[in-house]
């Protein structure tokens, strides 16, 4: 299935339109998948649902035209009264009463969400297809649509994890080629995600995936992940571990490994569900690529001024800037050529109309047009809130911290073992400032424990040593 939720409105720095609606598929309003987000009024008509439980409320047809690749679609919708919405797909106006294509018709419980095709169902080239929104009450929809044919559908257009988490979604990902559901501690695969990254120090590293929220058909909504570690190459991946979890943050842990060793990761929705997150990981290089160095975004008094080097190995020929307004979904702002007398060079890129929060990644394409995608920075041009915790490496009774954060707030505050095991769970609340606490671990063996602080979409994991 395709749809997500909790996503913000995509790409502000265009302008919001307020558009008449078709009351009929006949009449529908059509959807240019440009990225643009546009405001539309609902229509006066009134239908039943087709999907999903509820009474009969406003009707609204809509139509959007593929190109002639063709590439998939994923559209940001939402109704900002928060009320429950069915967003029916139709290959065809029949008098407005053609059966839907079930399995591309989604329910978004809270009123918002990405809305895609059924990962199983191919949209043709050059041909209109007819989407049915459902709303509670009249209103105003909130809709940005656009092309997109995911990088990291497979092994190979894996997405680097640092340790910035990066917000990504699965709405147009097939089941999981090249792993096996077991693999992922799953029964089955619909919407698989791969990931990358290289291990800093000899241990285990961590994969956080945080602010999960997910979308499906009525009533299996579920919000988790199933996860796989994997090492070697992409056409012959050896399984190290898997784990799965519910709710809105769920973290996975590898086995011992060497420095340096690369990690494939595979992560697949609960129930077929598709998801919107953030990823990042501990105990992973920062840099994106060996040949990728010193990514950077500046800030000038009008612009964001981004800076990087490429080492003399580097093998790519083409970089497209990317950037967006919701971490999410990205688009081109610039392309860069690199000729053969460049090597080892220094290359900027200047954004002369930043958005207020945005967020920025390169994607670099070698000779034969093979993709790699830096990590992402996000920038934040108004003053941003800042939060860190700070305690002992080693400890022995009493694990005394520190957390500096400029607003009050409750923190969810849990240790965990390597093995996953939970030792610790409660919420700390926080003023602006330092605030001290100190918690109890005489009774924990001996060992690396990991101290993760959470609030929202932020995190923070560090490690620390209980000794005797």
């Amino acid at each position: 299935m395709k749809p997500l939720k909790t996503l913000a409105s995509a790409f502000l720095l265009f302008p919001l339109y307020c558009l008449s609606q078709g009351s009929s598929c006949s009449n529908a309003t059509a959807l240019s998948l440009d990225g643009v987000c546009r405001n539309y009024t609902t229509s006066s008509s009134n239908g039943a649902n087709v999907l999903c439980t509820g009474s009969s409320s406003t009707i609204t047809w809509f139509k959007f035209t593929t190109n002639s690749i063709p590439d998939n679609v994923v559209m940001n919708i939402s109704d900002p009264s928060g009320q429950p919405m069915e967003i029916a797909m139709y290959t065809a106006c029949s008098g407005g009463s053609s059966s839907p294509v079930l399995g591309s018709s989604m329910c978004f419980d809270d009123g918002t969400g990405l809305w895609a095709p059924e990962e199983l169902y191919t949209l043709l080239a050059n041909t209109t297809y007819m989407l049915r929104i459902k709303t509670t009450a009249a209103t105003t929809l909130s809709i940005c649509a656009q092309h997109n044919t995911p990088l990291n559908d497979d092994c190979d257009g894996g997405t680097l994890i640092t340790t910035v988490p990066v917000a990504d979604h699965n709405s147009n990902h097939k089941g999981g080629p090249g792993v096996w559901a077991s693999e992922l501690c799953a029964s089955t695969l619909e919407n698989t995600a791969f990931y990358y990254y290289h291990v800093l120090n000899t241990g285990t590293s961590v994969i956080n995936i945080n602010s999960i929220a997910c979308d499906n058909g009525n009533g299996n909504n579920s919000n988790g992940f199933q996860i796989g570690f994997f090492t070697g190459t992409c056409g012959s991946l050896t399984p190290l571990s898997c784990t799965s979890g519910s709710g809105s943050f769920v973290q996975a842990t590898t086995p011992v490994l060497a420095a340096d060793t690369k990690v494939i990761v595979a992560i697949d929705g609960y129930a077929g569900s598709n998801c919107s997150y953030t990823i990042q990981g501990v105990n992973v290089y920062t840099l994106p690529t060996a040949d990728v160095r010193k990514f950077t975004v500046l800030k000038s008094a009008t612009s964001n001024i981004l800076s990087w080097n490429l080492s003399e190995e580097h093998k790519f020929k083409k970089i497209e800037i990317q950037r967006s307004a919701d971490n999410k979904l990205f688009s081109s702002i610039g392309h860069l050529s690199i000729s053969g007398n460049q090597l080892n060079s220094r290359f900027s890129f200047t954004d002369e109309q930043p958005l207020e929060v945005g967020s920025y990644r390169l994607l670099f394409f070698d000779v034969n047009e093979k993709k790699e995608v830096s990590h992402v920075i996000h920038v934040k041009r108004a003053k941003t809130k800042n939060f860190d915790v700070y305690f002992a490496n080693m400890v022995t009774s009493t694990l005394a911290l520190k957390i500096e954060t400029e607003e009050k707030g409750r923190w969810d505050f849990f240790i965990t073992g390597l093995n996953g095991q939970v030792y610790l769970k409660t919420q700390l609340l926080c003023m602006p400032g330092v605030n001290s606490f100190t918690k109890d671990v005489n009774a924990f063996p001996s060992g690396k424990y990991l101290l993760t602080l959470k609030q929202n979409d932020k995190v923070i994991t560090k490690s620390f040593y209980k000794i005797n």
